[in-house]
């Protein structure tokens, strides 16, 4: 009986042990999985971050872009002057840079052109342009 007895309480605190290895290596389990979705919510959260900075910055640049396209509509291709708006430029350009006949009033983009084609119906080896 005592031999039958011992051996009964060995494996009952075999068991037992057993129990409380099963039950920390449970505890252990549980912390790994909480710990790998907290890694997984920085890593989202970082990523998330990545995303807004870069949307932030494709705006940044394409607003850029807009205002250097503005920029350019407004300059003048001839003079690099800056205008307010469009409609400022092109009276600029039409009341500095084209030279128009009087006779046929075709433009010409210089004076040396104007004064050809002038120096031509002076002669009279133009007629109409």
């Amino acid at each position: 009986d005592s031999m039958i007895t011992k051996r009964n309480r060995v494996l009952k605190r075999i068991r037992d042990v057993d129990l409380e290895r099963a039950e920390e290596a449970n505890e252990l389990k549980l912390k790994m999985d909480e710990r790998a979705h907290e890694q997984s919510e920085r890593e989202r959260v970082v990523q998330a971050r990545i995303a807004e900075e870069q949307r932030v910055a494709q705006a940044r640049r394409a607003e850029e872009q807009r205002r250097a396209q503005q920029l350019r509509d407004r300059t003048c291709q001839v003079c690099n002057r800056v205008f307010q708006n469009l409609n400022a430029k092109q009276q600029h350009y039409d009341a500095v840079h084209v030279f128009r006949c009087d006779v046929c009033y075709k433009e010409f983009d210089s004076s040396h052109s104007l004064t050809s084609i002038a120096m031509l119906y002076i002669t009279g080896n133009l007629v109409g342009c």
